[in-house]
């Protein structure tokens, strides 16, 4: 029975309640859940773009795209983060920075092409009055001439996010202008409208910086970082990160009382360091990440111990080596390993707890690419991986987990084709993937098509349509630590968990047209049926458990309208996402129950303006009530929250200075994304960068 059933019934069975969960709570269950927090497609001039790997640049996240062109990067903490991805010798980067917060998933997508840096979408002519160089696949290439160079300081310093010191007007080839319309709707980060900066190959690019901010709540972060590029030496990037938050704000607990959280600080350190040449045609990358973080552990209806922590160390190394054979060849090799110590401890608590959790990985990939033309192009993956989970307990050691090994080999091939038919394009992609785990294997496969219709008119509007149509048969393997993580250290294990597999349609119809600016609308719809999806059911109380649901199904449909100024100097963007993800296990009381902790609707709008070193940007999200019990008898309210931010950079001689203030949910709204866990209330910041 539930703490509020014995709130209901009797006060002395409260207290019962009260005292038996002090004995038996130990540690914060949402550690254990698995949030996406970056996705998006990486595609080129023939379409998407599968097996290249993705990174957020300085951390220890990254993963590899699909045979789609999409990739997917979990639990990264909130911040501010470039995106890099590589494959053979062509390495992108954003240009600007991707805004991860405490509220749902952000697309981000990148086009992938050798001396590029992508930048968010702007729907401008990159160059206005300019002679279009070529076009295809969506992208217009702009020349730029060296009597122009002031005016393309002039439109580098409008975009927001974007650092000259990166990407100097001297070294700039030529601007490509991605139209709107090809993956996804543009607000959510789509590639629709992005302005890609093609910089000439010898370029140098060296900086220098430091960077301090401060906020509410003994909030502190410092920054350092340099690098260098040079076309014999290579590429150098060195950075250092401090944080600190003491995290302290005043919720609303499970008993209705005003509390202040206590023991939910957080101290962290990071470090990395990477280089990246081509030597003799090779190209060679070599990466490290580290990692030290040590926190409290705040109760969620009670408060255990103020001695309760975490500890959490991380090391990751990795490296590649490909060559490009000739103009339609390339192969290469990847290899990367990761260790990941977890400690959680109380042992001033009535029953004690010390325990620590060794997690490694390690991969070799084998990749390789044929052009056979510039309309086909075919793709080739091996890859074998290792994982290892060893949980330690220094109180009990009889009831230790032990050792747990696991091997897992996936063989992968996928083929892109592009045609170009008078004012229609015409773009289709597939592939098939198998994964073999002890014995048994699990196949994957997608296929894409889309056509696009540019340069219509009517009346006086010129406009441009097109319509996208995909389906994917997938599988996801549950983690080691879901399955055999001990509930007194972390959530409930299940180590009869299946992989969650899916089948799904998504479809996107879109129009873009310019009056008084650029604008752009589109329609999505997505349905998924799934088999043995995993989420987290509640067990014991208020604590978690993964399990698998044998039969779910999602249906949602996404709005989008998007307005650019002309020279981008006023940005709106507004997308609504209605949803259903409802359980449909045969013979359960919660059939045709809403699944747990998915909103209904997510409404999104952004405002910003950006004028010659100024701006401003306000963002609201307005997500709907999500129930945490699977009878959808109790429910999180919905929330609305809006942050604020604004700032200018001033650049003297070769010092670039930026000021940036900003207010993180204004309103000072009360919500919680999982039950019992307030979030922060408003915080204000203010920071300090410094470029050289």
């Amino acid at each position: 029975m539930s703490p509020q059933f014995f709130l209901r019934k009797s006060r002395s069975f409260l207290i019962l309640t009260f005292t038996l969960s002090i004995c038996f709570l130990t540690i914060v269950y949402s550690y254990g859940q698995t949030a996406l927090k970056i996705y998006g497609q990486v595609i080129n001039q023939y379409g998407p773009v599968g097996n290249v790997v993705v990174k957020v640049d300085n951390t220890v996240f990254h993963t590899v795209t699909d045979q789609s062109g999409y990739y997917y990067i979990f639990d990264v903490p909130p911040g501010n983060y470039k995106l890099s991805c590589h494959f053979g010798e062509i390495q992108v980067t954003t240009g600007d920075y991707v805004v991860v917060g405490d509220g749902p998933a952000v697309r981000r997508d990148i086009y992938f092409e050798k001396n590029i840096i992508n930048i968010a979408p702007i729907y401008v002519e990159a160059v206005p009055q300019a002679e279009v160089l070529e076009s295809g696949f969506e992208v217009k290439v702009y020349p730029v001439r060296r009597k122009g160079i002031n005016e393309i300081k002039e439109l580098l310093h409008e975009i927001p996010g974007l650092n000259l010191m990166i990407s100097p007007a001297t070294a700039i080839k030529s601007i490509e202008y991605y139209s709107p319309g090809l993956t996804s709707n543009a607000s959510e980060g789509g590639l629709g409208g992005t302005v890609n900066i093609v910089t000439v190959d010898n370029r140098n690019q060296d900086f220098l910086h430091v960077s301090f901010s401060r906020g509410d709540y003994d909030l502190e972060n410092y920054e350092a970082g340099f690098g260098f590029i040079r076309p014999d030496l290579g590429n150098i990037k060195i950075t250092w990160e401090n944080g600190f938050s003491r995290n302290d704000y005043k919720y609303i607990d499970l008993f209705g009382r005003s509390r202040v959280r206590e023991n939910a600080y957080c101290r962290y350190e990071k470090y990395y360091i990477s280089y990246s040449n081509i030597i003799l045609g090779n190209y060679i990358s070599v990466s490290g990440f580290g990692y030290s973080g040590h926190s409290g552990v705040p109760g969620q209806t009670i408060m255990p111990s103020k001695e309760a922590q975490s500890i959490k160390e991380t090391i990751s190394i990795g490296s590649e080596l490909s060559r490009k054979f000739s103009n339609i060849h390339r192969i290469g090799i990847m290899l990367s390993y990761l260790k990941r110590d977890t400690e959680y401890n109380d042992t001033s608590m009535f029953i004690p707890y010390d325990n620590k959790y060794i997690e490694k990985e390690a991969s070799l990939t084998l990749r390789g690419n044929l052009s056979a033309s510039r309309k086909l192009n075919i793709d080739l993956k091996a890859c074998f991986t290792s994982g290892f989970l060893k949980g330690i307990d220094h109180i009990r050691p009889l009831y230790s987990l032990g050792e747990v090994k696991r091997e897992v080999y996936k063989l992968y091939g996928g083929a892109r084709y592009h045609r170009d038919i008078g004012k229609v394009s015409f773009s289709t992609g597939i592939s098939q993937a198998w994964d073999f785990i002890d014995g048994t294997s699990y196949p994957s496969m997608s296929a894409t098509a889309t056509v696009t219709c540019k340069n219509l008119t009517l009346s006086s509007l010129k406009f441009t349509v097109g319509s996208t149509l995909a389906y994917a048969k997938t599988f996801r393997l549950p983690g080691l630590a879901e399955l055999h993580w001990k509930e007194d250290v972390f959530v409930t294990p299940n180590p009869d968990l299946n992989p969650e597999k899916s089948r799904s349609v998504s479809s996107e119809i879109f129009f873009r047209y310019q009056l008084f600016g650029n604008w752009r609308l589109s329609i999505g719809y997505r349905d998924i049926r799934y088999k043995d999806l995993i989420y987290w059911r509640r067990s014991q109380g208020i604590k978690y458990k993964p399990v698998n649901v044998s039969s779910s199904d999602y249906f949602g449909t996404t709005v989008s309208i998007s307005y650019k100024s002309p020279a981008d100097i006023i940005d709106i963007d507004f997308s609504r996402v209605k949803s259903a993800a409802l359980n449909k296990e045969k013979g359960q009381p919660y059939y045709g129950k809403y699944i747990t902790f998915q909103p209904p609707y997510t409404n999104r709008l952004t405002i910003a303006i950006n004028y010659r070193g100024f701006y401003a940007k306000s963002s609201m999200i307005d997500s709907g009530h999500r129930y945490f019990l699977e009878e959808n008898t109790k429910r999180l309210n919905a929330y609305t929250l809006v942050d604020f931010r604004v700032g200018f950079d001033v650049t003297c001689k070769k010092i670039t200075t930026n000021l940036e203030f900003k207010i993180e949910n204004v309103t000072d709204t009360r919500y919680e994304l999982l039950e019992y866990q307030p979030m922060p209330p408003r915080v204000y910041n203010l920071g300090l960068t410094l470029k050289i």
